[in-house]
């Protein structure tokens, strides 16, 4: 897995890199919640290891941003020496997934990593299938727009797009409140009328 680490603390920082890096994954580190956004966005983790007390933004206001900036689905442990009931349910409510004693335990760890690491590939499985199933539905749109003999569209397509075409017109020229102009001329501008009095003429 490529895993993104923020912790203000560098000894801790690069001990669990080196540690993670040991169980064969890749590490991606940053120093501050600022750091953090900017390292998720440009290398798209697969998981995020959080570390709650740091300058500037703390690790439970980086989540809730990542949260809003990103639909996609990452798993996030925060990692923290706070491990009381109501700082891990803050995490959890900050969009967190798990949480991480401060030191943190090497077999603990390691064991989070597999059940990270199964959910990673699980995830990666449902997105597969996911894009092949829209692929699937998009074929399956196209066959029933399209005749089977010639390859040119069908009359069910012709119908439809009639339809939108009919539509877009009918709102083009139709305007409910719209009111015709009043127009008032002076009387330099009233067209003169004159008539002819001589009837010999």
């Amino acid at each position: 897995m490529q895993i993104l680490i923020a912790d203000d603390t560098p000894t801790d920082l690069m001990v669990m890199a080196a540690f993670l890096k040991a169980l064969g994954h890749e590490i991606v580190m940053a120093k501050n919640g600022e750091d953090a956004i900017d390292a998720y966005l440009t290398h798209k983790p697969d998981l995020v290891i959080m570390d709650v007390i740091m300058p500037g933004l703390d690790g439970y206001e980086t989540v809730r941003r990542l949260r809003k900036l990103d639909d996609d689905w990452v798993p996030v442990i925060f990692l923290s020496a706070c491990t009381e009931p109501d700082d891990i349910a803050l995490g959890i409510e900050a969009g967190g997934d798990d949480y991480l004693a401060k030191p943190f335990n090497k077999t603990v760890l390691k064991a989070k990593m597999i059940a990270m690491q199964r959910i990673a590939e699980m995830r990666a499985r449902l997105l597969r299938v996911s894009t092949e199933l829209e692929r699937a539905n998009q074929a399956l749109r196209n066959l029933a727009d399209v005749d089977g003999l010639t390859g040119l569209a069908n009359r069910r397509f012709l119908d439809r797009h009639l339809e939108v075409e009919i539509e877009d017109c009918i709102n083009s020229y139709t305007h409910p409140d719209a009111q015709l102009p009043d127009v008032q001329l002076s009387e330099q501008e009233s067209p003169e009328i004159q008539y002819d009095t001589n009837p010999n003429q």
